[in-house]
């Protein structure tokens, strides 16, 4: 004689039987607030360690940085506030002697505007004097000869 079984199965803790209505049919649907002791994924999931390193220090100034924006500082201080011709002269000699100056340094300490803001001074003078024009001129084109540039932007 064969039993008939009674199969009536209880509901797991981890997947009560709460039911919704999904697609066509019922779905058992799991709430995490059933198990609060339950860490969801996501929030637990890592790659390698947690580890945060530290900031990167800034990196110094080099010398030669430090040169060039020097020799801006001077050329604001005694020319375009001090009109200093004799000073003014010394300084773009330094600049057009100074082998080491690279476009990077000129760029970030901004002595090529403020060359150019010393030709435009000047022209727009009602004399303008024709030798700083001249000196700032042969400046300006010996650092686009060494910068391998056909404009100094």
């Amino acid at each position: 004689m064969a039993a008939i079984i009674d199969y009536n199965p209880r509901a797991p803790t981890y997947a009560p039987a709460v039911m919704e209505a999904v697609g066509g049919g019922y779905t058992p649907v799991w709430k995490q607030d059933d198990e609060p002791w339950i860490i969801p994924e996501v929030e637990t999931r890592s790659i390698g360690t947690q580890y945060n390193p530290p900031p990167k220090p800034k990196k110094e100034k080099s010398r030669q940085w430090k040169l060039v924006n020097l020799y801006r500082k001077a050329l604001e201080k005694y020319w375009l506030q001090g009109n200093s011709k004799k000073k003014l002269r010394k300084i773009l000699m330094d600049i057009y002697e100074d082998k080491d100056i690279k476009w990077t340094m000129a760029r970030e300490t901004k002595l090529v505007p403020c060359l150019d803001l010393i030709m435009r001074k000047e022209k727009n003078k009602s004399t303008p004097d024709e030798k700083v024009l001249k000196w700032v001129k042969g400046t300006r084109s010996i650092l686009k000869k060494r910068f391998n540039k056909r404009r100094l932007k």
